[in-house]
């Protein structure tokens, strides 16, 4: 196979027209090269310039000090958080929601209520915590503002126990074209998620849109 190939390549290199455009090709990207090199060069010798600049100096160590101030407490990665509670915390939430053998599925994903994609997959965890920040308290835990809605920017907060344990005995009552029955039910009769409907509820749908079947 190879001796075949070099055959070929021999047989097209006698060819003057091959030959003249691969040589062309060769010279041409040489070039690029050479003209890359001398750009890197003229940017290396305009920064070197600008640092010797005592002002210049100064200026980009306080645009610096400014933007580690901003950044600070902002997570950039992952890395030396896995093992923090906020980590488990946000870990414990995916897997109720998404993970069927776990037992709290039952009244988290099985009733209909995820976490969004934002806060899923690669990166997930940094974009949670930089939307809900660090945890304030040892004594706090992850909870939804609609007990009813899913684990999205806007319904998420750090809340006590007690907190907590109060917003689930809340039992939501709606009044959709004079009827009046409870979040869950009007669910159910209409065919949605409990959490679709809040979403609809919270985007202040019309009874004839909020009777909709579908996912929106």
């Amino acid at each position: 196979m190879n001796k075949a190939r070099s055959k070929a390549r021999t047989k097209e290199w006698e060819d003057p027209e091959i030959r003249k455009r691969r040589v062309e090709g060769v010279r041409k990207a040489a070039f690029r090269r050479y003209e890359d090199q001398g750009e890197r060069n003229k940017a290396s010798a305009r920064t070197k310039a600008l640092f010797d600049d005592p002002a210049y100096r100064e200026k980009h160590r306080r645009a610096m000090q400014k933007l580690g101030k901003q950044n600070r407490g902002k997570p950039r990665s992952a890395k030396g958080l896995s093992r923090s509670p906020e980590y488990k915390i946000w870990s414990g939430m995916i897997e109720r929601c998404h993970n069927p053998k776990t037992v709290p599925y039952k009244n988290y994903g099985g009733r209909g209520i995820h976490v969004c994609d934002e806060w899923r997959g690669r990166g997930g965890f940094v974009r949670f915590i930089e939307h809900v920040g660090r945890r304030p308290s040892s004594e706090l835990t992850i909870g939804r503002i609609d007990n009813d809605g899913h684990y999205e920017p806007g319904n998420v907060r750090w809340e006590t126990r007690v907190e907590q344990m109060a917003n689930r005995r809340i039992t939501r009552h709606v009044t959709i074209r004079g009827e009046t029955m409870t979040l869950t039910a009007w669910a159910r009769h209409i065919g949605i998620a409990v959490p679709t409907l809040s979403r609809r509820l919270r985007l202040g749908w019309s009874d004839d849109k909020l009777l909709q079947p579908g996912r929106h």
